[in-house]
């Protein structure tokens, strides 16, 4: 610390209340720390005056500066969170893909994104046809061989990825382990599916081909969840939670993200849902709330979601807590160049929950397995979100990272501004203040 010659306040730093205590958290290292009430004085005077406190209290001093509270005068944060959003968006060695089978769907929830999106129905029936599967490895074919990556991560999604398992995903697997059988290439897949159409064969075909992790979704108890998500009429709660048990007691790699979507109405009696996952291994089991968003979450709903989480980590269940991209430097993985969506017609997009039309097509993939890519691709990366002042100078701007990149892209199209109407300042689901306790409680379990 005596070789510091000056040293400044973090931009980055905020105060909040959490019992009878206060927390102090940086938005630019997650360093979240508790102090009483006594010594928030102290605290909040040393990080508004640091230099004088060099001398006058040193060791509480470093500490701050070792946690990132203070940082060195010279330091550039912003400059900081520029080069590494930068790394992540253009430098990333990780690919990851999205993979449509299909937009068909056994299940008609009243929310479903796909379905609100497309525009052409028509789109959602059929399935990937043999020779844009064919397209697709050569695609990885080529990809693989002309870049350096570290990882490929699959996302099986839909539609119901499911319904054509035997004749897209398994053929395209094969193939692909025959492609990467020689490398280093860590090699990971998730199937986003309703989970409806599992059975003991496909848990078994899953164990061969090295797919563990899924994400399911439940709406709620059991008669809030079949009135919501049924198979055109016929229940589905029950075989659901047979399914998820099925894939954890075959397949001990096996990784369920259980997503709870809710509204005003489906967290009323939700704690008999885990009652069902007593017996099984908790730590295998990742529970992840997602309000519907075509509904906004009344304070009261808010309220016993926190309840509900704090009753599941007593309980030993793992739950992802509610939050914004904390030490990411992006906003969602579709803002990365190594990110694309190949829809079951072989046209190429930046997001899955969009129209697959031609307004949002990026590109297609040739024969060859080359995408070939029109001018819609650079327009995603022209409005950045550092060419906003009022971002520049947000606080908040490490865990926001501007939002997301499908919603600026549209905007900006449309000559509005993206900012101001997806800033989380102005617009948060989950207020930073309770996202700020919800860490540190997580931390001290």
């Amino acid at each position: 610390m005596s070789i510091i010659k000056k040293i400044k306040t973090s931009n980055y730093n905020h105060f909040t209340k959490h019992n009878n205590k206060i927390l102090l958290f940086n938005f630019l290292s997650s360093v979240c720390i508790s102090i009483s009430q006594d010594e928030y004085k102290l605290f909040k005077e040393l990080l508004l005056n640091p230099m004088p406190s060099l001398t006058i209290y040193p060791s509480l001093t470093k500490m701050l500066y070792n946690l990132g509270f203070i940082v060195e005068q010279k330091t550039d944060e912003l400059e900081t969170i520029k080069q590494n959003n930068k790394e992540e968006i253009y430098n990333n060695k990780d690919l990851h893909v999205t993979i449509n089978p299909t937009l068909e769907c056994n299940f008609d929830c009243w929310y479903c994104s796909v379905k609100e999106s497309v525009k052409d129905k028509s789109k959602l029936k059929g399935k990937m046809s043999v020779s844009t599967s064919d397209k697709i490895i050569n695609y990885f074919n080529n990809v693989l061989k002309e870049n350096q990556y570290n990882s490929l991560f699959i996302d099986w999604f839909g539609g119901e990825p499911l319904l054509y398992f035997n004749e897209i995903i398994k053929p395209i697997n094969v193939a692909l382990r025959s492609l990467i059988k020689d490398s280093n290439l860590v090699f990971n897949q998730m199937i986003t599916t309703n989970g409806f159409l599992i059975t003991e064969e496909m848990v078994k075909d899953f164990n061969l081909l090295n797919i563990n992790t899924f994400q399911i979704t439940l709406d709620g108890n059991k008669k809030r969840h079949n009135k919501v998500r049924n198979n055109y009429g016929l229940e589905s709660f029950d075989k659901i939670i047979q399914n998820i048990c099925l894939i954890l007691s075959l397949n001990k790699k096996a990784y369920i993200i259980l997503r709870i979507n809710y509204d005003n109405k489906t967290l009323n009696d939700i704690e008999s849902v885990f009652d069902s996952f007593s017996d099984i291994d908790k730590t295998r089991l990742k529970i992840d709330f997602q309000n519907v968003w075509q509904v906004k979450p009344t304070k009261r709903t808010l309220e016993k979601l926190k309840t509900i989480i704090e009753r599941l980590k007593i309980e030993g269940f793992d739950v992802i807590i509610p939050k914004y991209n904390p030490k990411k430097f992006y906003s969602c993985y579709a803002d990365k160049k190594s990110y694309v969506v190949i829809n079951n017609d072989g046209r190429v997009y930046k997001c899955a929950a969009r129209d697959y039309g031609k307004e949002h097509e990026i590109g297609k993939i040739e024969i060859d397995g080359h995408i070939t890519y029109n001018s819609k691709e650079k327009d995603y990366y022209k409005n950045s979100i550092f060419d906003k002042e009022e971002c520049n100078k947000c606080e908040l701007l490490p865990i926001c990272m501007g939002g997301c990149i499908q919603n600026r892209y549209e905007e900006a199209f449309e000559g509005k501004d993206a900012f101001s109407h997806y800033c989380i300042k102005l617009n948060q689901r989950v207020d930073v203040d309770s996202y700020i306790r919800m860490i540190y409680e997580d931390k001290q379990n």
